[in-house]
């Protein structure tokens, strides 16, 4: 497995970097490449994705709080999630206030 990190992002010939994210995997059946647009097989797309930001966050919104909810302390997602809880609990009580 092979996993590149570039500061500047992407070479992009018409605005010298643009900012990419990704993951590649060499395996027995080929190259694979993911990244938040889709996942490509040796080159060939095999997968789209939607790379609109706010259905991604809106997603993820719904599935932390649906965690919550079930009380699924130990999926991984709750402890990611931590710094934004901290903050939403911390907007309440900033409303309450005023």
């Amino acid at each position: 497995m092979v996993l590149a990190s570039r500061l500047s992002g992407e070479p992009d010939t018409a605005n010298g970097y643009c900012k990419s994210e990704g993951i590649s995997l060499l395996t027995d059946a080929g190259v694979f490449f993911a990244d938040r647009k889709a996942v490509y097989q040796n080159g060939i797309l095999i997968e789209n994705h939607a790379k609109e930001w706010s259905v991604a966050m809106a997603n993820q919104l719904n599935q932390f709080a649906r965690n919550i909810q079930n009380g699924d302390w130990n999926n991984f997602d709750i402890w990611d999630q931590l710094p934004a809880m901290q903050l939403i609990e911390y907007a309440y009580q900033s409303a309450h206030h005023y």
